[in-house]
């Protein structure tokens, strides 16, 4: 699994932030990888980035409400534009 080899790597707990437990981190970890596995099949390395990004944005409007959601992402997605050959670069 993808997520498998990139947790290791992260630093999971820092004591100075209280509000911050591994749970919210496995849980995010365990967010992507249901993504990974069920949707997606396969990241490629070049876009991995791109793919981190979108469940980040994802995983901060978990708690809105869709109209918000919907408009967020619009509002965050104007004048982004990505070419064919942007994508396969």
């Amino acid at each position: 699994m993808l997520c498998e080899s990139i947790y290791p790597t992260i630093t999971l707990f820092n004591s100075s932030w209280p509000s911050r437990t591994t749970n919210r981190v496995e849980s995010f970890w365990a967010f992507m990888n249901r993504a990974y596995t069920g949707t997606d099949h396969y990241w490629s390395p070049n876009h991995l980035q791109r793919y981190l990004d979108e469940f980040v944005s994802r995983h901060n409007l978990r708690r809105s409400d869709p109209i918000s959601q919907m408009s967020t992402m619009l509002r965050e997605s104007e004048g982004a534009r990505l070419t064919y050959a942007a994508l396969i670069a």
